[in-house]
């Protein structure tokens, strides 16, 4: 069942990966050539075996956070930043302007 899923080309790459591994585990590799032959950290092996040996394909083409990282800012403070960092630029412009402005030398 995992060489068919594996020869299927149209796989996204991080499912491919996680079907190779898998497989070469499965072949009697160890963790470690295992994520050497697909070039990966040998912790995200263990954690695509023991999942895989958890609940099979299911929970292995799982993505582990599909909502994505959290924000650690909202849009409208994104907004407020942008904003103030506008107005302080004007204000540092303004400041170099006149401290240029006061030292040209004759």
């Amino acid at each position: 069942m995992l060489r068919a899923e594996v020869k299927d080309r149209p796989l996204a790459v991080r499912l491919h990966d996680r079907y190779r591994v898998t497989t070469e585990v499965a072949r009697g590799c160890s963790l470690a050539e295992a994520a050497n032959r697909i070039g990966c950290n040998v912790t995200m092996v263990y954690e695509w075996v023991d999942r895989f040996n958890e609940s099979g394909l299911t929970t292995l083409e799982r993505p582990p956070n599909p909502k994505g990282r959290l924000p650690i800012i909202t849009g409208p403070q994104v907004r407020e930043l942008i904003d103030m960092g506008k107005t302080h630029r004007k204000r540092l412009d303004s400041l170099t302007a006149l401290l240029l402005g006061e030292m040209d030398c004759p």
